[in-house]
């Protein structure tokens, strides 16, 4: 999800300093929230098949809903509502209004696999998802499953980070960080 809505013209990057990757998102590290027109993840309200989403995260307070909790095998679409969107979902959709359409074609079971490779060492990321639906007359019935298992990057795994300096601190239960 995070892929396909930063190639969105209405998304804002934000190019920060690697040593904060994770830790910059109100929801906590490695959720992924979507931000449109830079006003920040709380301004973005997220639907999925036109229903509110509540926040989702770990540490702080979660302020948006966490994209990452949605499997991919079971989005069909991504809209973004854009222009007005405030006028009608109210204050919390001031940047706009990101819609997750879920499938509704299911017939049977599927099954899927694979990896991403990154040039430089270590970052692999393995995927594996299922899923099973029966529609019938009326309606239908779906189910999806998916799981991820990323590989750790550190400093030293990327050439143009691997000269930096490291810091270190303590956390209040005496663990040390760097």
């Amino acid at each position: 999800a995070g892929e396909i809505l930063q190639e969105s013209t209405a998304t804002r990057g934000q190019q920060i300093d690697l040593t904060f990757g994770g830790f910059v998102l109100d929801n906590g590290p490695g959720a992924t929230t979507v931000d449109l027109r830079g006003l920040g993840a709380a301004r973005t309200l997220v639907l999925i098949n036109g229903r509110r989403v509540s926040p989702a995260g770990v540490e702080g307070v979660p302020v948006a809903a966490d994209l990452g909790l949605v499997p991919t095998s079971l989005v069909q679409q991504y809209d973004l509502l854009l222009d007005g969107a405030s006028s009608v979902y109210g204050s919390d959709a001031i940047a706009g209004v990101a819609n997750i359409i879920m499938r509704k074609d299911f017939d049977g079971f599927e099954f899927e696999a694979y990896s991403r490779v990154p040039d430089e060492s270590n970052g692999v990321e393995n995927t594996l998802s299922a899923v099973w639906g029966k529609n019938f007359d009326r309606g239908f019935v779906g189910i999806g499953a998916e799981w991820v298992d990323s590989e750790r990057v550190s400093l030293d795994d990327r050439p143009w980070t691997a000269g930096c300096d490291q810091n270190a601190e303590e956390t209040e239960s005496g663990e040390i960080r760097t």
